[in-house]
């Protein structure tokens, strides 16, 4: 599990963020990005999910990732086991 810092849709200051995601491992794994309130901890957007082959990697961008336009958030990554 990996807690990036804050990502961001197209918020007050016009900026969206991405996350890059590769897969290091040996074996095809399914990657999933949540979303969380920072205030309150509650699960924002809608979670993104992906599977990866052996050294692939994922480019998820703002806002078509899954988190709302105008939202700054927390974001949590996990791995399928294996991963």
């Amino acid at each position: 599990m990996l807690h990036p810092p804050l990502v961001e849709s197209a918020g007050s200051d016009g900026w969206s963020t991405g996350e890059g995601i590769a897969n290091t491992g040996t074996s095809a794994v399914t990657v999933t990005v949540s979303y969380y309130d920072v205030a309150t901890g509650a699960q924002v957007g809608t979670p993104q999910s992906q599977s990866l082959a052996p050294s692939a990697f994922w480019g998820l961008y703002q806002p078509s990732g899954g988190l709302p336009s105008g939202s700054r958030a927390s974001a949590v990554v996990t791995t399928s086991s294996g991963g």
